[in-house]
């Protein structure tokens, strides 16, 4: 179990931190796996909005860092049993392209 668990920092970069980046390894005990930039201003905008992250601000480095962590993590799914590739799923995420509202 403890190899499926994978720890991501959030806000990387945020200035008023009380607990730094290296204080953290050394408290977990374990590796990092995902660090996903503080991007405060872009995020509020597209919340603001109402719009995703993904048409607001394709290309900040926030937006690339969660969709990156998506597809790492939809990469790194467990194989379906035989039966469930038949029901339509696609991954973690294959909701995003199924076209369901």
């Amino acid at each position: 179990m403890p190899d499926k668990i994978r720890i991501v920092v959030n806000r990387v970069g945020l200035e008023d931190t009380q607990i730094s980046l290296n204080k953290a390894l050394e408290t977990i005990g374990r590796e990092i796996g995902w660090q996903i930039p503080n991007d405060f201003a872009t995020m509020v905008e597209a919340r603001n909005n109402g719009v995703p992250l993904m048409m607001q601000a394709p290309k900040a480095k926030l937006t690339r860092a969660i969709e990156q962590l998506a597809q790492e993590l939809s990469q790194s799914e467990a194989p379906k049993p035989e039966g469930e590739e038949k029901k339509g799923r696609k991954g973690l995420f294959g909701f995003l392209g199924s076209g369901a509202k």
